[in-house]
């Protein structure tokens, strides 16, 4: 009865200091400390022609990352793509291989190009755009101009990257490799909050309610925004 009754004071100890959104908790049963954060920093690792990473844009991460502030959103585009030479320090030893094929390729290094061109922001509105394609992956290939043009930006310069005879669309592409290469991830979409991509993140994240709760899970009381309140 002793060994019960500890259980249960522990356990609602933790429940209470969570729900009250303590900046600290530590759960006593484990010795775990878990401190809050003032923001949340997500990053996403994907690839253009993919359907998942489609489905992520379109139905989980452009409905809700608007919803929190501050968040600071990374998005790389390279995905699970190969590249052979890629320790060669010259261009032309560079070949990328991409595993929904060469469109795959030309809009993974297109969208590298934005990244390079654009701030942040705006990078990342224009990738809104383009991976929202209500889960139809080959839409993608055919939005770089339309998404480009309706949000106002110069689709000739980012497309000059692009297609670039020296070969700056491949230096960009290759950027995205080596930001890529040391992650580990074995699926895309891959996701990252505040560091953390363990398996609870992969699994909660591609979900609109659990990328909410992670997002919210990571803020102290005082910086989480109304969206969170439906969630406790």
């Amino acid at each position: 009865m002793r060994f019960i009754s500890t259980f249960i004071v522990i356990s609602l100890s933790f429940v209470i200091n969570y729900a009250n959104s303590e900046a600290t908790w530590i759960d006593e049963s484990s010795t775990v400390q878990w401190e809050c954060s003032k923001d949340v920093n997500l990053s996403v690792y994907y690839e253009s022609g993919c359907p998942d990473c489609n489905h992520f844009f379109s139905y989980v991460l452009r409905p809700n990352h608007g919803l929190f502030r501050p968040l600071t959103l990374n998005l790389i585009p390279f995905g699970k793509a190969e590249v052979f030479g890629a320790d060669k320090p010259y261009l032309p030893e560079w070949n990328f291989a991409c595993q929904n094929g060469p469109e795959e390729c030309r809009t993974n290094m297109f969208m590298a190009c934005a990244r390079s061109y654009l701030d942040t922001y705006t990078f990342n509105r224009l990738m809104m755009c383009m991976m929202s394609t209500n889960g139809q992956p080959l839409a993608v290939y055919k939005s770089w101009f339309h998404c480009s043009t309706m949000l106002g930006l110069d689709f000739d310069s980012i497309h000059s990257c692009y297609s670039d005879p020296d070969g700056e669309g491949s230096v960009q592409l290759h950027n995205m490799y080596l930001l890529s290469k040391d992650v580990g991830y074995t699926s895309v979409p891959w996701l990252s909050v505040n560091g953390n991509d363990n398996s609870t993140v992969q699994s909660m994240g591609v979900d609109p309610r659990g990328l909410r709760e992670l997002l919210c899970s990571e803020l102290c009381e005082e910086s989480r925004p109304e969206i969170c309140n439906s969630l406790y």
